[in-house]
C-alpha cells in the first residue's frame, strides 16, 4: 500500500477512535476529579469558556478525532524502510505527545500554568505508549521470525528438490 493511502487509511480509523474514547476519557477524568457526583462530559473551563454545554462536547469530540488521526496516521512512519526502528519510534512518540499536549490545552483539560499536570502527563503518556510499542514490537519479530523459518524451509527444500 502506498505511505500516502496508508496514512489516509490509519487516520480515518484514528478519528473514529479518537471521536469515541477522547470523550469517555474526558469524561471519566472530569467527573472523578469534579467529586461531585454529576458527570462531567467536558472540563469546566471549556463548557464555561463555549457557553453551550453541547457546543462544547462536539467540539471535545471533533479535536479528540483530529488527535487521534494524527496518533494512528502517525504510526504509518513505521513503514518508511528507509528509517531505523528508533528514528520511527521517536518521530511517532514525539507526534503523540505533542498531540496530547495540544489537544490537553485547547480543550482545558490542563492549563499551562499548571506545571504539576504538564509534567504529570509525560509518564501517563509515555508507560502505555512503550507498552503498546513493545507489544507490537515482539508481535513483529515472532512473525517475521516464522517467515525466516518457512523461507529456510523451503530452500532446503528446494535444495533436496535439486
Amino acid at each position: 500500500m502506498k505511505f500516502t493511502y496508508r496514512v489516509i487509511a490509519l487516520s480515518s480509523i484514528g478519528f473514529g477512535l479518537g471521536v469515541i474514547v477522547g470523550p469517555l476519557i474526558a469524561a471519566l477524568t472530569g467527573s472523578l476529579s469534579a467529586s461531585d457526583g454529576a458527570i462531567h462530559l467536558v472540563a469546566d473551563e471549556l463548557d464555561r469558556l463555549i457557553g453551550n454545554p453541547l457546543a462544547a462536547f462536539v467540539l471535545q469530540a471533533v479535536v479528540c478525532g483530529i488527535y487521534g488521526a494524527v496518533a494512528m496516521g502517525g504510526s504509518a512512519v513505521y513503514g518508511i524502510e528507509k528509517w531505523s526502528v528508533a528514528r520511527c519510534t521517536i518521530t511517532h512518540y514525539l507526534m503523540v505527545m505533542i498531540g496530547i499536549y495540544v489537544t490537553g490545552f485547547l480543550l482545558r483539560w490542563f492549563s499551562i500554568n499548571d506545571m504539576a499536570s504538564l509534567l504529570v502527563m509525560i509518564p501517563i503518556m509515555t508507560v502505555p505508549y512503550f507498552i503498546i510499542w513493545l507489544v507490537n514490537y515482539i508481535s513483529y519479530r515472532v512473525q517475521l521470525n516464522e517467515i525466516n523459518r518457512d523461507l529456510c524451509e523451503l530452500k532446503s527444500l528446494a535444495k533436496e528438490a535439486a
